[in-house]
This record gives C-alpha cells, sequence and structure tokens, in this order.
C-alpha cells in the first residue's frame, strides 16, 4: 500500500471536515481532525531532504506567512473597522504566533507547529538512531508529561505551562507517524484492493472513529490514528477497484477530498472568523440559517471554501510579485 501526497491531501480534506463540523455542532461529533493533521506533520517530515533547524525555519515561515496573510489581511480589518474590537499591540503579537486568540481564535495550531518543527531535528535522530526503542522512549516520556496535566490540574493554572499542553498532547502521534513513514511501514503492507477490502477497511474506519470517543481512548492517539489513516487509504484504493460506477463515485470522492486537503490550512483560519469574537458580529444576518445544525455545517464549510479560493490566489499573486522584486533588486545590486 502506498501513502504518498495524493494520499495526505485527502487525509487532509477528511479532517477539515471533521474540524468544521465539529466547531459548528460541538459535543455531537467526535473530535478527530488535530490527531490527523498532527499524523501528516510527522509522517511528511520524513520526506524532507535536510532535516535540520534550516528546515525548521522553512516549514514554520511556510505557515506563519500564509497565516499572517490571513491575520493582517481578513481578521484584524474586520475587528478594528466593524466590530471594534479592543486590542492591545502585546497581544496582537501574541496572536500572530498562535499564543492568544482574540482576532483568531483556532490559531493555537500555530504555536504547536513551530514547537513541533523546532524539536523534530532532535526527536527525529533518536528514533532514526534507536528505532523502535527510541520511539517507545520518547512515547512514555511525553505521555507522562502530558499525564502531569491530569494528575496536578493547577498546572494549567500557569499561562506558560499551558500554552505548552497540546504540543505534549499531539506529538506523540507525530512522531508515531515519523517513524512509520522512516521505516515504510505501509509500502510493507501488501494488501490488494478489492470488494472484501472495501467492507473491512469502512469497517474499519468506522471502528477507530469511534472508539476514539471512548474515555481515556485519546491517550492511544499514537495507535488509533494511524490505524485510521491506513483504513482510510485502503478504502480509497479499493472503491476504485470494484465497478466503473464505485469507481467514477471514488473518483468524485477524491477530487472533492484533495481540493479540501490543498485549501485546508487557509479554511482552518476561514472558518474560525464565525467563531472568534472579535469577528463573528460580522455574520449576524446569516443567524436564521446557522441556527440549524446540518446547514450551519454546510454554510460554513462552503463560505470558507470559498473564501480560501480567494485567499490562496491573492496570496499568490502577492508572494510572486515580491519573489520578482526581490530578485529584480538583487540583479541590480550585482550590476552596481
Amino acid at each position: 500500500m502506498q501513502f504518498g501526497n495524493d494520499k495526505s491531501r485527502i487525509i487532509r480534506g477528511l479532517a477539515i471536515i471533521l474540524m468544521v463540523t465539529g466547531h459548528s455542532c460541538p459535543g455531537k461529533i467526535i473530535p478527530f481532525a488535530v490527531p490527523l493533521f498532527s499524523f501528516l506533520v510527522g509522517y511528511g517530515y520524513e520526506f524532507a531532504k535536510t532535516r535540520d533547524l534550516r528546515h525548521a525555519v522553512k516549514r514554520i515561515w511556510h505557515l506563519l506567512a500564509h497565516f499572517w496573510f490571513i491575520l493582517l489581511g481578513i481578521c484584524l480589518p474586520i475587528a478594528i473597522f466593524y466590530t471594534h474590537y479592543k486590542i492591545s499591540p502585546g497581544n496582537f503579537v501574541l496572536n500572530m504566533f498562535g499564543m492568544w486568540g482574540g482576532l483568531n481564535y483556532y490559531c493555537w495550531y500555530v504555536s504547536f507547529y513551530i514547537l513541533a518543527m523546532l524539536t523534530m531535528p532532535f526527536l527525529s535522530r533518536i528514533i532514526d538512531r534507536y528505532r523502535w526503542r527510541g520511539l517507545v522512549v520518547l512515547l512514555l516520556i511525553f505521555g507522562a508529561i502530558y499525564g502531569a496535566y491530569y494528575f496536578y490540574p493547577k498546572l494549567l493554572t500557569i499561562e506558560i505551562i499551558k500554552r505548552f499542553d497540546r504540543y505534549f498532547k499531539f506529538m506523540p502521534i507525530v512522531l508515531s507517524a515519523y517513524w512509520m513513514a522512516h521505516y515504510k511501514v505501509f509500502s510493507r503492507i501488501n494488501i490488494e484492493a478489492g470488494g472484501k477490502i472495501l467492507w473491512i477497511s469502512l469497517v474499519g474506519m468506522v471502528a477507530f472513529y469511534l472508539l476514539r470517543g471512548i474515555p481515556y481512548a485519546k491517550t492511544a492517539d499514537f495507535i488509533v490514528t494511524p490505524l485510521f489513516v491506513g483504513a482510510v487509504a485502503l478504502l480509497m484504493d479499493s472503491g476504485e477497484q470494484i465497478s466503473a460506477v464505485s469507481s467514477k463515485l471514488f473518483g468524485y470522492l477524491k477530487v472533492a477530498l484533495t481540493d479540501l486537503g490543498i485549501k485546508s490550512m487557509h479554511i482552518w483560519f476561514l472558518h474560525a472568523l464565525f467563531f472568534t469574537a472579535s469577528t463573528k458580529k460580522l455574520f449576524v444576518f446569516m443567524n436564521p440559517v446557522l441556527g440549524n445544525p446540518v446547514l450551519r455545517v454546510c454554510v460554513i464549510l462552503c463560505a470558507s471554501w470559498l473564501l480560501s479560493i480567494f485567499t490562496m490566489k491573492l496570496y499568490d499573486l502577492l508572494s510572486g510579485s515580491l519573489s520578482k522584486a526581490h530578485g529584480a533588486v538583487k540583479s541590480r545590486l550585482r550590476i552596481a
């Protein structure tokens, strides 16, 4: 079984649907979006040309550039000119790095990603050298530290410690995914796609998803998440092998999920507009529609997707113009 960029985008697309649904209908579905994104962070890290701090800074800047574009170009203007939201310079800087959510409520992923990228050059070397033993030791360390948050709840009252909560929670998934990619676990699984595998993978996918809803099962996310991802990959492969009809249906599904996956980063930050105190007043006129849970999910997902088309194209135009300007300046300096 192969797991490349095509499958990664499908998983991202599925994850962003789960995220928007979970935020739109809190408490009504089992949350599973962030573990899936965390898995892809670790899995994708294996394929970096260089796994060092230079690569980490490059990946961090890639995320920050997109996030700051949305934060400065959309969130801040709405807060200043429409909702008249008061914000201090200090909080604004914290928001830029995902440590405060006044302008974008779901920006915490930025701080998690920064910490993950800065520590992965060191952590990945431990796994490379000590193999599964290194992974087990790291899982135990992260699990023990995260467990301390539960045994000593007062730790969460300390702001600086609270900010590391999600890092210790999701890094075991990142590390497990990196180990799987490094030792090519998926490619060693030889299962021929077909009708039986489709139903087995579908049942497995649903079972692993429901398993996460059991109390304390989240402590096994580093196991459950890879199993869920593998089941989805097998499901997609099998769906195109059964018949011409299923091939077309799964083909359309792949296209839709892939498109959402490509736009998932922008959709993540854009759908926060509907939930953040400084921006959600802009959508008061939509309250009659947003009152229905199903319509709320569809409207927020579609609106975020449409906005992502605009922001991604505008970002590409802006970055392209800046690159050309930078190149022109460099050429002039060389001539001079």
